[in-house]
């Protein structure tokens, strides 16, 4: 895959402007056999004291921009060029590019005709109409959209250019858009009924909007069974976060701007429920991992709001978002039905003041046998587990001889007998 020259002058002109030296290509795992010729195209337009860094694996999720990465290979990293889906959450550190995966599918005229219709019949129900478009359509249909002169419709706007710079008002799940939790109107999605954005703002927005999809190629779709799905199963992790008291937040990013304030958040909100917590950083979570943490009972991750819808039902432990777990401690928190699964608006939900005298209270108990009430912790849970880890025996065990060991190759050590040695009798 080349770069078109559209989106090559865009990655030129932001690296120019920037005045970057060191400039990072992040690309997801099925994009890395072309890597070597976009960055041959970009070598021959940009100066050639830039330096190029290749990111070839995510610290996190392929979808956020890795500034972890970037930084661990060039040092002051000034610009990321982020190629693939993205999920446009903004970066906290360095500025960035995403550069999106180029369309499998070019619309046709009738195609185009037939989302202008969709579009047109649901607002003439509606007083009101805000539009979010796929990624995997945006640029086929958003002018075309917009220039239809459509009443009472908006179309929210999807920016390539990331900045770090401070939050800016009106953005829902990365895209530009006038609306808010409040917003009443009709919610019209194009794109595929698979696609995560669908189902983030079918979370946020079902209860107070109408939510209407349309696929290019299968028309209009029905949301129904998919919010009933997915508002059911989060439902239940609120439960499971009220009858938890060891929790373990799981750091799922450490560049999506305002990341600390959500640890923060959360830490604050089980310390108010009076229970305990442990912070835990170990990168892309799986299933091995968090079984090394049997205390812990429930997973609070932390991370952009598409990773926190993957399935995590194999998972041992529940794993919750921080708006399962704000909802489920919260006590100035009122459920209306709905899920925002962007933790930087969760964060900003007001907490109850803590108490200096509860500061250094630890105020989750567990009953003994003996009815005696002691603190919950993980101290107390690893000192009742059989095997408590390899026992070290300082002073106890005579020191073992230094022997020599294998030489070679794992094919043929030195000291295995050969071949000939093996078939004589």
């Amino acid at each position: 895959m080349d770069l078109s020259e559209e989106w090559l002058e865009e990655c030129v002109t932001r690296i120019e402007d920037s005045h970057s030296k060191v400039v990072a290509l992040q690309f997801p795992e099925h994009m890395l056999n072309q890597c070597s010729r976009i960055l041959d195209q970009l070598k021959s337009r940009v100066s050639a004291e830039t330096l190029f860094q290749v990111l070839a694996d995510s610290t996190y999720s392929e979808c956020c921009v890795d500034e972890v990465a970037a930084e661990h290979a060039g040092g002051s990293c000034d610009v990321i060029l982020h190629f693939g889906h993205s999920c446009y959450s903004r970066p906290s550190r360095v500025a960035s590019l995403v550069v999106p995966p180029p369309s499998s599918v070019v619309l046709c005229d009738a195609s185009v005709q037939a989302c202008v219709q969709f579009v047109r019949s649901q607002c003439s129900q509606h007083c009101e109409a805000s539009i979010f478009i796929s990624d995997s359509y945006y640029y086929q249909l958003y002018s075309i959209i917009s220039n239809a002169s459509i009443k009472c419709c908006t179309v929210g706007q999807l920016e390539s250019y990331l900045k770090p710079s401070e939050e800016e008002q009106n953005l829902v799940f990365g895209r530009n858009f006038p609306v808010d939790h409040k917003f009443q109107g009709c919610i019209i999605y194009i794109g595929s009924e698979s696609d995560r954005l669908l189902s983030l703002l079918s979370l946020k927005f079902y209860v107070n909007c109408r939510m209407c999809a349309f696929d290019v190629d299968k028309g209009e779709i029905s949301t129904d069974a998919l919010i009933r799905r997915l508002s059911l199963k989060r439902s239940h992790l609120i439960e499971r976060v009220k009858e938890a008291d060891i929790f373990g937040i799981l750091v799922g990013t450490l560049g999506v701007r305002s990341y600390a304030k959500a640890i923060a958040h959360a830490r604050k909100l089980i310390k108010i429920a009076g229970k305990k917590c442990y912070c835990f950083v170990v990168g892309k979570i799986n299933v091995a991992k968090l079984a090394n943490y049997a205390e812990i009972e429930v997973f609070v991750l932390i991370s952009c709001p598409e990773t926190a819808l993957n399935d995590h039902s194999e998972f041992y432990k529940p794993v919750v978002s921080l708006c399962e777990l704000d909802l489920g401690l919260n006590p100035f928190s009122h459920w209306d039905g709905s899920f925002d699964l962007d933790f930087a608006s969760v964060a900003k939900n007001p907490l109850p003041d803590i108490k200096e005298d509860d500061e250094s209270q630890d105020r989750t108990l567990a009953v003994r046998e003996n009815l005696e009430l002691v603190p919950k912790t993980a101290a107390s849970f690893l000192a009742k587990r059989s095997w408590q880890g390899l026992e070290t025996n300082l002073g106890q065990d005579p020191p073992a001889k230094i022997e020599p060991g294998l030489s070679g190759i794992p094919a043929k050590y030195v000291s295995e007998p050969s071949n000939s040695d093996q078939l004589s009798f």
